[in-house]
């Protein structure tokens, strides 16, 4: 759910010059000046885009090495970790669901990735725990 390419954030963080080039459009008909303020929030919001890709790229790609370690359980373990990416936040019911296993086996499951630093408990109820996928939720907060 969050942007590509968010512009909005490099406007806030550049408020004067963007107000300042709309002024200039509509007072000095100055558009090169709109376009260059314009085209350099893009390249800037472009290259961040390209960083928090490579970060989730690598992220990825750390993650599967350790699934691949987990010898009969890595079949299941791919098929949640990918669905981590949609819903980095799941209980025991949804990996039973996600992955069609048992509950013990889907606790089981959820053990190991904890294990391995992929998931980590994100409430401490004893019924209805949920554990998240933080390293990922990481990435996707970081301004």
């Amino acid at each position: 759910s969050k942007p590509t390419l968010y512009l909005s954030k490099y406007f806030k963080q550049n408020r004067i010059q963007y107000y300042e080039g709309l002024l200039n459009i509509s007072e000095k008909a100055d558009y090169i000046g709109w376009i260059n303020f314009f085209l350099n929030g893009i390249i800037k919001t472009s290259n961040e885009a390209i960083s928090l890709a490579r970060e989730i790229k690598k992220l990825r790609e750390d993650d599967i090495y350790k699934i691949q370690s987990l010898g009969r359980s890595a079949k299941n373990g791919y098929s949640l970790f990918n669905k981590l990416f949609e819903r980095p936040v799941v209980s025991v019911e949804d990996v039973c669901k996600i992955v069609n296993l048992k509950f013990p086996n889907a606790q089981n499951l959820i053990n190991k990735f904890i294990e391995n630093d992929i998931l980590f408990l994100y409430n401490q109820k004893q019924r209805n725990r949920s554990y998240v996928y933080k390293k990922y939720l990481d990435i996707l907060q970081k301004e």
